[in-house]
């Protein structure tokens, strides 16, 4: 799939008319004024040493996304660590959406001040999120010179593409910069239209030739192959047990009629007539659930909600009629609903999308930068939405960006731990194996959003795996037409699996789970002081990083052998779609984690620091106990599975009904792992050095060197700095891991996403 989203809703009390734009007023600096602690994009590219960039034109639209300081970020952050930590009387007593917004949004004061001065240049099309975390607007590229204090530019990236950025570190006026986490939109690849984001990660993929259907052996390439439905994964990971009517429920066993998931997306587009187009077929979903789910099961209730941005607004869900959809994301709306639907029935299953005109018609342009914010205004919506009589669960998030750092999507992250959601998102599909030969333009390494992650919120990083199955096939399926799809009562226990990887299709369309360290995001503390981290540590230093990263993915679940619907025909039938993808296994756990809510009468949160602390209690405590399908056998690109967690599968798949017995276990609730945590290997065992120059050659081009580093290794660069930063430490007792070297000044910064205490860089 590819999507970004954003969830604004603008709130007519705060929202200030744009005023007139004055070209010919000189820039604003720090001279104009004093200024506070140093402001920068969240992914600001400085200008490389010898390069020539080009101004942006004046009367370029640049969207911008700006992330505003909750009402106390310490105290935000010390409610996360305590809902998330079993030995705080806080422990999973989360707050809801009203209580977030009423406790930690910024006051409208602040909202109405720091529109109000975007609003002298001209700032047009504005929207708040709910939450009033996140403010979006449109400024030309001169009033964002004025109003930043900088001059925007451009300059030639890998590929042909172009790198905006601007010739300094944006700067604010203190009574403005003061209110402000962070700005994107001014820096990062720009993206340009005709066409699809060329950095937006596809996390789904149609296989093709079709073999045989549900559940069957395939034939050709895919010989061997069993072939499922979304309802066929609920008994590959025990989850039949939680559901009522069962052979042996589990306590409490029902339904998640009580509960929501959302996933977060764009709509369709035909490239064509250049026109929005609904994002889903009601029909298709319905057909599908309707033949898949048991026949006692409830139905999940299935919507779509429409986000505004830039005053555009998408279709609403329906037939795409004759058209066609050519931007792939009715295929990936479609199999998502799909996939939570079928874990979770008689559950709200809400889709936020918005119009993917906003970056595929021919005047869109932004960066990665804005398009990674778009992401967390989407999230910001779902949070804010209301699901009453229901409660949101969790929330999916299928595509992906090269691994960079986003203020609006990290704060967004700190309101899900606080009000209980879990996030997860799939961990990307390139198989850690360089773009020429996966035929995609993320890199090698982990992919953001699901590399976020930090010591009290963030993203679960799904990976994921071929599953087998015991039991017989209901039907067959030659690829033409629609196939008689039915719930198959006869699904038998999981018989095995394997790390998800796929090279049949030949170079150039190498596919797989991917995984390792990040080169943006520090290692939290459940990564460093767990079991995975000896693993960690050497799959780190196979990458080459300088300094232990957030590693991922942290659990797998199916990514191959799919079928979903997933388009319809102008004859109203259903195409289907017989697919591989970490998309899959996103929304299926997604899918799951509303069960379980449903069946211990509470959400999850924030769920790494649990599952590395289960993973760790068993690892010392082995037996049949064990929650976690560890995934052995298999390999992608780089590396390979292996007992316990790995760069290729995490800690593998989840038995529903073990992890729900764990979860209600007081002495692994209590469990502190006691080592190893061993740090980076010697600089002697790094081997990524091969990995790293098979790339195109064509990438080796004289001149963009040090762009080309900037965008791919996501090394972090000193943006700006006070003259005399004032030294930290951290606090005595502070667990190892928690804090890290500050990548601007150097010193101790903790790892939860808050300003640096030494140089005020975020």
């Amino acid at each position: 799939m590819r999507v970004e989203d954003w969830g604004v809703i603008a709130l007519a009390g705060i929202v200030l008319l744009a005023g007139a734009v004055h070209l010919s007023d000189p820039p604003r600096s720090s001279a104009s004024g004093a200024v506070g602690p140093p402001l920068f994009d969240a992914n600001w590219i400085p200008v490389p040493l010898g390069s020539s960039p080009q101004p942006v034109g004046a009367g370029t639209a640049v969207p911008i996304v700006l992330t505003l300081q909750p009402r106390s970020a310490v105290e935000l952050a010390a409610f996360d660590a305590a809902v998330a930590d079993p030995a705080s009387p806080l422990y999973q007593q989360f707050l809801t959406e009203s209580q977030f917004d009423g406790r930690f949004s910024p006051s409208p004061s602040n909202v109405s001040d720091v529109l109000g001065y975007f609003a002298s240049d001209g700032a047009r099309d504005v929207t708040v999120s709910p939450d009033r975390l996140l403010v979006s607007f449109v400024l030309s590229a001169g009033a964002a010179d004025r109003a930043f204090g900088t001059r925007l530019v451009e300059l030639p990236g890998p590929g042909g593409s172009m790198v905006r950025t601007t010739e300094a570190a944006p700067t604010l006026p203190e009574g403005i910069e003061e209110k402000l986490l962070g700005v994107s939109g001014l820096s990062g690849p720009a993206i340009s239209a005709p066409g699809a984001p060329p950095d937006a990660l596809d996390t789904v993929r149609s296989l093709a030739p079709a073999p045989p259907g549900e559940f069957l052996n395939g034939t050709g390439r895919a010989a061997g192959s069993q072939w499922f439905v979304g309802s066929d994964f609920v008994p590959a990971y025990d989850e039949s047990p939680l559901f009522p009517g069962s052979a042996a429920p589990y306590p409490n066993a029902t339904f998640p009629t009580d509960e929501a998931v959302a996933t977060l997306l764009m709509s369709s587009y035909n490239a064509s007539r250049s026109v929005n187009l609904p994002p889903w077929d009601p029909a298709q979903i319905a057909s599908y659930l309707n033949q898949t789910l048991a026949p006692s099961w409830p139905r999940p209730v299935i919507e779509g909600v429409p986000v505004e941005i830039l005053n555009t607004t998408p279709p609403s869900p329906g037939s795409l009629g004759a058209l066609n959809d050519t931007s792939s994301n009715e295929e990936e709306n479609s199999l998502d609903l799909e996939m939570a639907g079928s874990m979770a029935p008689g559950a709200e299953v809400v889709n936020f999308y918005f119009a993917a005109s906003l970056y595929l018609n021919a005047s869109a342009s932004t960066t990665e930068g804005s398009i990674a914010s778009d992401f967390a205004l989407a999230l910001g919506s779902a949070l804010s939405h209301s699901y009453s009589p229901r409660r949101l669960a969790s929330v999916s998030a299928s595509f992906g960006l090269p691994d960079l750092n986003d203020s609006a999507w990290n704060l967004e992250l700190e309101n899900a731990a606080a009000t209980g959601v879990t996030v997860v998102a799939a961990s990307g599909d390139q198989a850690d194996a360089p773009n020429g030969l996966s035929g995609r333009a993320e890199g090698p390494w982990p992919t953001w959003p699901a590399s976020a992650a930090f010591n009290s919120s963030g993203t679960i990083a799904v990976g994921g795996v071929t599953l087998s199955m015991a039991g017989a096939s209901t039907g067959s399926f030659d690829g033409r037409g629609a196939p008689s799809l039915a719930y198959d009562p006869s699904d038998g226990l999981l018989t095995g699996q394997s790390a998800w990887y796929d090279t049949l299709a030949g170079p150039g369309n190498y596919s797989g789970s991917e995984g390792g360290a990040s080169f943006v995001f520090p290692e939290p503390y459940w990564q460093f002081d767990s079991a995975a981290q000896p693993s960690i540590a050497a799959a780190s230093g196979s990458e080459g990083v300088s300094e232990l990263g957030r590693a991922e993915p942290d659990v797998s679940f199916v990514a191959n052998d799919t079928i979903a619907f997933i388009s319809t025909n102008p004859n109203g039938s259903a195409n289907v779609g017989l697919l591989e993808g970490t998309s899959i296994a996103a929304p299926v756990f997604a899918g799951l984690l509303a069960e379980w809510a449903a069946v211990d009468g509470h959400p999850f949160g924030f769920l790494d620091p649990e599952l590395y602390r289960i993973a760790g209690y068993y690892g010392a405590h082995p037996g049949t106990a064990d929650p976690f399908q560890d995934v052995t056998s298999g390999q992608n690109y780089y590396f390979s599975a292996s007992t316990g967690w790995d760069a290729t599968t995490g800690w593998g798949g989840i038995d529903a009904v073990k992890f729900l017995t764990a979860d209600a276990n007081e002495s692994i609730r209590d469990y502190v792992y006691a080592g190893p945590t061993p740090g980076l290997p010697p600089p002697s065992s790094t081997g990524s050095a091969d990995l790293l120059l098979a790339v195109p050659l064509g990438i080796a081009i004289a001149g963009i060197i040090v762009v080309w580093i900037a965008l791919e290794r996501r090394t972090p660069t000193v943006i700006s700095s006070p003259s005399n930063p004032t030294p930290r430490t951290p606090p005595p007792g502070t667990p190892e891991g928690t804090w890290f070297a500050c990548p601007y000044c150097g010193a101790a910064r903790p790892s939860d996403p808050v300003r640096c205490p030494g140089c005020g860089h975020f």
